[in-house]
């Protein structure tokens, strides 16, 4: 299971992040399901009115505020991917990496384009 999260971004209306998950020798890991949990404290729009959604085929989920926008200035919530593990033994490490480009973007109030940095990929050791 891994949470994506958000900070440092101004007037934030929409977000569509996609991620991708890689075993040992590249291995694409599959999606077994994509949440957005609108209940939790520190989802990014948790004070507004919200329509999220997920694809689990893409790897992929977003939300748009229905109006407005927030200011997201420490880390907030925007959703959970998690991904089949089977074959991946005890010890081994998987890379988890978001997909820059048209698959993953934040919107302002206006619906121009937030330019944003993605950090490097993250491993992850399976217990």
């Amino acid at each position: 299971m891994v949470d994506v999260f958000i900070a440092g971004v101004a007037d934030l209306r929409a977000y569509q992040v996609a991620v991708d998950a890689f075993a040992r020798n590249n291995e694409r890991l599959s999606v077994g399901d994509v949440v957005v949990d609108t209940a939790r404290r520190d989802y990014a729009f948790s004070s507004r009115a919200s329509l999220p959604a997920t694809d689990t085929v893409g790897s992929r989920l977003g939300s748009v505020l229905i109006e407005g926008a927030v200011d997201v200035a420490s880390p907030r919530y925007l959703g959970t991917f998690v991904f089949d593990t089977v074959g991946v033994a005890a010890g081994d490490t998987v890379r988890v990496e978001v997909r820059v480009g048209e698959d993953s973007f934040l919107r302002n109030e206006s619906s121009d384009a937030i330019d944003f940095a993605v950090g490097g990929p993250m491993i992850v050791t399976i217990d």
